[in-house]
C-alpha cells in the first residue's frame, strides 16, 4: 500500500507539502492578475488533488494527524470555493446584475457569503 511507504519517508512527503503550498502561494501568482477568477479555478484543482491524495494515502503514523490533515486540506478547499464564490458575487454586481447574482448565488449581499464562510470554517 502505498500509504505505508509513505509514513515510513517523512521528508517525502514534507516535500510534497513544500511543493503544494509554493505552487498555491508563488506559481499561481503568475497567472496575469486581470484573471484573478483564473487563479482561484488553479488553486481550487491544486486544493482538490492534495486532498485527495492525502485521503488515499494517509501519511502519517497516528491516525489523529492523517484526520488534522484531511480536515485542514479541506478547510483550504472550503476557503478557495467561496472565496470564487464572492469574487463572482462582486463580479455580478458590478456589472448591474444585482437580482441575478442573489438568484443565482442565493445570498443577497457577499457578506452573507463571508458570514456562512466564517460558519462553516469554525464548525470543522
Amino acid at each position: 500500500m502505498p500509504g505505508r511507504l509513505l509514513r515510513h519517508c517523512a521528508d517525502f512527503w514534507a516535500s510534497v507539502e513544500l511543493v503544494h503550498r509554493s505552487i498555491l502561494i508563488g506559481w499561481v501568482q503568475l497567472i496575469d492578475a486581470e484573471k484573478s477568477f483564473v487563479r482561484l479555478v488553479v488553486a481550487n484543482i491544486i486544493c482538490v488533488l492534495m486532498l485527495m491524495w492525502t485521503s488515499i494515502t494517509l501519511p502519517y503514523r497516528r491516525m489523529h494527524d492523517n484526520l488534522l490533515a484531511i480536515a485542514a486540506a479541506l478547510l483550504l478547499q472550503l476557503t478557495y470555493v467561496w472565496s470564487s464564490y464572492v469574487k463572482l458575487f462582486n463580479a455580478f454586481e458590478q456589472n448591474g446584475a444585482t437580482s441575478i447574482s442573489s438568484r443565482v448565488l442565493g445570498f443577497e449581499s457577499s457578506n452573507g457569503v463571508t458570514v456562512t464562510l466564517l460558519f462553516l470554517g469554525g464548525s470543522l
